[in-house]
């Protein structure tokens, strides 16, 4: 008689088991960037998920051949009302999916878990995520634009870099390290890396110019800067550089003394004999570089609030954090794992320069629309300036024009 009471309850347990095990949360996290990134994530999604019973992380990226089209692809997303729960992707577009309400506001989140932690993630990258009072995402990895030297080349010319160079030295130095043969064939440049616009922004803005900039604090709004007398006094600078042959060759080759770009680039492009080195101070008495980031968000429509963002809390971890880093080749967004890790790695670079350049970085220009649109605007303007097919005054000028049009 026992027996159908035995097999009944075994029966509610086993429903119990299968209820318990349905409940699982699953959270959809979407990636800005092609399969070949993917690895860098999944070793902290399967982290997580191992961490813990209650969420259940599924990775994915986004559909796309380009990073614009992966922008859209989400938009269409949260436009349907479905989308992912957490993402990642490069801060540039944030303004634009934050102002029209594709990302959840985590301030409270924030300043609950994290308040005590915030001032160890380098101010200006913070600073990206911020729209008016709230705060919609924290940065995972950061890329502040550095000067690197060929130090084989300086020593050849003669030259000596100090960290307190001025605008003027540093010209001067491109001068005497372009080097022209007897038939008058350029064979050694000074300057290198300045066909990409960003590596423009930091001599930009220590003119104190500007192609845009937003009104603060909402940045819903943006004045065009294009033809002011500062940015074309910085303007002018570039014009002059690309008159004098300054730019050319291959600072990997070794077939050019300087270039600027993503401070990552050192871990696996130059060789050995280079040096990190610090932005000269311009004409207006500072110095100044960009900085641009990668880090996550969460989507508005996400029915998980809760669970997705104990998902970003365990990736904000600073072991976390320094993992991501390692993985993607990067620097860290968080002052206390640059810290170790650059005295951690014994090589000849002063890699200490980097840090003290994230002390005087701002973030890449971002746009509340258009984003596409006005990169493309600048791109195709500068880069006339930098072929030397026009003058400044009229690139600045018709750059002038598009972004009248193309700003909110």
């Amino acid at each position: 008689m026992r027996k159908p009471f035995v097999i009944m309850v075994l029966v509610v347990l086993a429903l119990g088991t299968f209820s318990v095990a349905q409940a699982k949360v699953t959270i959809d996290y979407a990636v800005v960037g092609f399969a070949n990134v993917l690895p860098y994530h999944s070793e902290l999604v399967e982290a997580f998920n191992n961490s813990q019973t209650e969420v259940e992380v599924t990775l994915r990226n986004l559909p796309g051949d380009a990073e614009n089209v992966m922008w859209e692809n989400l938009a269409v997303e949260i436009i349907a009302g479905s989308g992912p729960d957490v993402i990642f992707l490069n801060d540039k577009a944030l303004p634009s999916f934050a102002n029209s309400g594709a990302f959840a506001d985590l301030t409270h989140y924030i300043n609950r878990d994290l308040k005590n932690e915030l001032s160890d993630f380098f101010p200006a990258s913070v600073e990206t995520y911020r729209i008016g009072s709230a705060i919609y995402g924290l940065p995972v990895v950061v890329y502040p634009l550095t000067v690197y030297i060929n130090k084989d080349i300086f020593g050849n010319a003669g030259l000596v870099y100090t960290p307190d160079w001025n605008l003027d030295q540093f010209t001067s130095m491109a001068r005497k390290a372009t080097y022209m043969g007897s038939d008058g064939t350029i064979t050694q440049y000074g300057l290198h890396g300045f066909n990409w616009w960003p590596a423009f922004l930091p001599f930009l803005w220590m003119y104190d110019g500007d192609f845009f900039t937003p009104v603060l604090p909402e940045r819903k709004t943006y004045v065009p800067r294009a033809n002011e007398p500062n940015t074309l006094d910085a303007l002018r600078w570039l014009e002059m550089t690309v008159q004098e042959n300054l730019h050319g060759g291959n600072f990997s080759g070794g077939t050019a003394a300087m270039r600027v770009s993503n401070s990552s680039e050192g871990n696996f492009t130059f060789g050995e004999n280079w040096d990190y080195a610090h932005f000269p101070t311009g004409p207006k008495g500072f110095k100044v570089s960009r900085l641009s980031s990668g880090g996550w968000v969460m989507g508005i429509n996400s029915k998980y609030k809760d669970e997705a963002w104990a998902f970003i809390r365990f990736l904000l971890q600073r072991e976390n954090v320094a993992k991501f880093a390692t993985l993607s080749n990067s620097l860290a967004s968080r002052r206390s794992v640059v810290a170790v890790a650059l005295t951690e790695r014994n090589v000849p670079q002063r890699k200490l320069t980097i840090l003290e350049i994230l002390d005087y970085v701002r973030p890449h220009p971002a746009c509340a629309a258009n984003v596409v649109a006005i990169e493309a605007s600048i791109r195709k303007w500068y880069g006339q300036i930098y072929a030397g097919s026009t003058d400044r005054l009229n690139a600045a000028n018709m750059l002038q024009a598009e972004l009248e049009a193309l700003l909110p």
